[in-house]
């Protein structure tokens, strides 16, 4: 299996909600975060000076808890004092906000992915406790498979063999829940390295699930350039695919770059957004029959699927149009259209409260994620907050022009958006600029950015 290959087939898994992903220490690294050997090393070297961490980590650290009388405190406290800070987000970080995933897991003790997502309405799940807790569809699940430097006591920190020995019984709900995601889900592992310990959890509730066909998994991990481990590293890959994980070997670092970012468009799937105000609808009638037009257009478009943001005006004519268009065709409805909840019905304020424009872009967060693309008609304060979502989350954004000076003139202005039209679909904006948009033309520009 080649880059390529991983990344459509863990993409189209994200976009059925079959998939999930594994972050390792890995991804942390890049914003400053120390590695395993720099955390443990002065411990290791108070034991004897000649000890050297470079091969088994938790063993290394069950020597250290032994030598303090079994107390792990020094320990866990110095490995907190290190993971606590102002660390930047990286670029994997923000591919990941931008990927349509649901569950993330992690062996991270760091807040990175916590805080990848706080503009996001979110779960962290680090004991068994809060496993049984269910989430609602606008939320973003975080599953801390080993705990939380900040918030776990430090006897639930799985950090010593002994705690990796004893984590399938001490901790039951979090490996039933393990057990039962890796049997329904495609999971992704990235930021784990040949012989990370951090791994082997995972692996052996994967061998012991072997014989009951679990899902086809993935794995993105940097070559060995050693001559011996890259021999060792090669027969490890060769017993993954025995447990259904296919393993990627990557030379450089931009390539895992390469793959997140095309992950996090191509999980969306099929999908567009549309976005204008209702009051824009209602002052101009002369745009509905048009707004109807370009709703029969969408429904012509094989696959697609429309976000419904369930709010009212341009979108709602749009939608409108396209649902009647489905039915006419005897099409399942409940595979062209998903809907989302309206933060416009919970708060009115929304509507004319800029002091609330951060809460409402946190409501439409986990809509634009989904989306790959966001086609634009004049609006006021709600569709600029989600236009600027939208930039957030990479989406392409498509405005049409119907009069001079509104707001989707002043986008195509933005020399990102312009940029991103002119690789995607050169002479969309010439047509944009004079007012030649047609409900055809736009239709075609979809479907081309949609096939790429």
């Amino acid at each position: 299996m080649n880059i390529d290959q991983l990344v459509n087939e863990f993409s189209e898994k994200l976009s059925c909600g079959n998939g999930m992903i594994f972050i390792g220490a890995g991804i942390s690294v890049p914003s400053g975060l120390p590695d395993w050997s720099s955390l443990l090393s002065p411990f290791a070297r108070s034991i004897d000076p000649l000890l050297e961490v470079n091969g088994d980590l938790p063993q290394i650290a069950q020597y250290i808890v032994n030598s303090n009388g079994d107390n792990r405190g020094p320990l866990v406290q110095a490995i907190k004092e290190k993971l606590t800070g102002n660390f930047p987000l990286n670029k994997y970080h923000k591919h990941l906000q931008r990927t349509n995933v649901e569950t993330i897991w992690t062996t991270n003790y760091d807040t990175m992915i916590e805080n990848t997502f706080n503009n996001f309405i979110k779960e962290v799940k680090t004991h068994d406790d809060a496993i049984s807790r269910s989430i609602s569809a606008q939320q973003i699940e975080i599953i801390k498979m080993h705990g939380c430097i900040a918030t776990s006591p430090f006897k639930d920190i799985v950090l010593t063999i002994k705690d990796y020995e004893n984590f399938f019984i001490n901790r039951p709900a979090t490996s039933e829940r393990l057990r039962t995601d890796l049997l329904k889900n495609s999971f992704l592992f990235i930021g784990y390295g040949y012989g990370d310990p951090n791994i082997e959890n995972i692996i052996v509730e994967a061998r012991r699930l072997s014989n009951q066909a679990t899902r086809q998994h993935y794995m993105i991990m940097a070559s060995e350039e050693e001559p011996q481990k890259k021999i060792r590293q090669q027969l490890w890959i060769r017993d993954l695919r025995r447990i259904g994980i296919a393993c990627v070997l990557i030379s450089d670092y931009s390539e895992l770059d390469f793959a997140l970012k095309n992950i996090s468009l191509k999980s969306r799937g099929k999908t567009i957004y549309i976005t204008g105000g209702h009051e824009i609808a209602g002052e101009h009638e002369d745009y509905i029959e048009r707004y109807q037009q370009y709703g029969e257009a969408f429904s012509n478009i094989e696959n697609l699927t429309i976000l419904d943001g369930q709010s009212e005006g341009v979108s709602r004519k749009i939608i409108s149009s396209f649902t009647e268009a489905c039915l006419k065709k005897r099409q399942d409805i409940r595979c062209r259209i998903k809907l989302f909840i309206n933060p416009y019905a919970i708060k009115n304020e929304f509507n004319n409260d800029p002091s609330l424009i951060p809460e409402l872009k946190k409501w439409r967060a986990p809509l634009l994620r989904k989306a790959q693309i966001v086609v634009v008609f004049d609006g006021k304060i709600g569709t600029r907050a989600e236009i600027d979502v939208a930039k957030e989350m990479g989406c392409l954004i498509m405005p049409v022009i119907q009069k001079e000076n509104d707001f989707p003139s002043t986008l195509l202005q933005e020399k990102d958006i312009r940029e991103q039209l002119q690789e995607s679909v050169p002479g969309y904006i010439e047509k944009a600029e004079t007012y030649s948009m047609t409900p055809t033309y736009l239709k075609t520009c979809i479907e081309k950015v949609l096939t790429i």
